[in-house]
């Protein structure tokens, strides 16, 4: 990938952030949302899911587990995407990388790079339709 990856369509394709912002501005906003939901579990549900509190309050604590990991996995790749993507690197190596990463120190919830991928579609695509996150993924297998 070229240096200005991040300037390049293909990212904008493979983020698509909001109109105003750029790829790396989208990129640290989902960061700092995801960790958000990461730090102050579970009361950071509420910006991630949208007025669906009521939703994940109802959830079993292996949903509820689910959820969790999947914000811990995509903050991580989209961590990972900001570090390597600008050098050459692809969203699959980014992806790859986290789930060996955590995998490394115990958290094996996610084993196939398609599943995150899968899970980041998803969560872009909520923030375009505002549609319930946590139904979404507690409804998808690894």
């Amino acid at each position: 990938m070229p240096p200005g990856y991040f300037e390049s369509h293909s990212a904008r394709a493979l983020f698509q952030p909001k109109p105003e912002e750029t790829v790396l501005q989208c990129l640290q906003r989902r960061i700092d949302l995801l960790s958000t939901v990461i730090v102050d579990w579970p009361n950071g549900m509420p910006g991630i899911l949208d007025g669906a509190h009521e939703a994940f309050d109802e959830m079993g604590d292996s949903s509820k587990c689910r959820v969790f990991n999947t914000a811990l996995y995509l903050r991580n790749s989209y961590t990972a995407a900001v570090q390597v993507m600008g050098n050459g690197k692809s969203w699959d190596y980014a992806v790859e990388q986290v789930i060996d990463s955590l995998s490394a120190i115990g958290v094996e919830t996610y084993h196939r790079s398609e599943t995150i991928k899968e899970f980041h579609r998803q969560f872009r695509n909520y923030e375009w339709k505002q549609s319930s996150l946590s139904v979404t993924i507690a409804a998808t297998k690894s």
